[in-house]
């Protein structure tokens, strides 16, 4: 996959930058092209190029809120940049937002404290986010077998020491102190 000429010229007018680099970026659950960029200073980022009009939706949201995270505070946010018209653009039916890169490994290993801890934080902030984000979108083929599917998460006894065992049961011992 090689960077369209006219993407190139496109981010660099949104988001006031001169890219010198451009290599593929990894593939995601979101079916979007995505590219690492590096800019004439020698700056990373990532660029993510959707088609899918669903998938489009939801990165709207995804965006906005993020964008909004970020302003509020939480510095682990990594949020979309901001370009001349707003945090993202339109080339042809394409949605290209831009972020800046974190480096490090995809993983799913993780410490369920700290996720608790930024997941608390992230609720902490929402009342007082000043934020109107699109309904559009929003609805997915997969809503069901996701709530079928966390719901089994949940409901699945533990009995494992590994981080998705300890993160069911923050979940299950959460749930217990609500419902008091």
């Amino acid at each position: 996959m090689s960077f369209p000429p006219l993407l190139q010229a496109a981010i660099e007018d949104f988001y006031g930058l001169r890219i010198a680099t451009a290599i593929p970026g990894p593939s995601g659950a979101t079916g979007a092209e995505t590219f690492i960029l590096t800019d004439t200073r020698g700056t990373k980022y990532f660029a993510k190029r959707v088609t899918d009009p669903v998938m489009q939706g939801r990165l709207q949201t995804g965006l906005a809120i993020a964008r909004a995270l970020a302003d509020y505070g939480l510095s682990f946010i990594v949020a979309p940049l901001r370009g001349t018209g707003g945090l993202w653009f339109m080339q042809g039916s394409a949605l290209i937002a831009l972020f800046p890169w974190v480096d490090g490994t995809l993983s799913r290993d993780f410490d369920p404290e700290l996720l608790g801890a930024a997941v608390g934080a992230i609720h902490s902030a929402t009342p007082f986010l000043d934020l109107q984000v699109p309904v559009q979108g929003q609805a997915s083929v997969y809503d069901d077998f996701f709530k079928q599917g966390i719901t089994a998460f949940v409901l699945k006894p533990v009995q494992d020491e590994t981080p998705q065992g300890m993160l069911r049961r923050l979940i299950l011992d959460n749930d217990q102190r609500l419902r008091r």
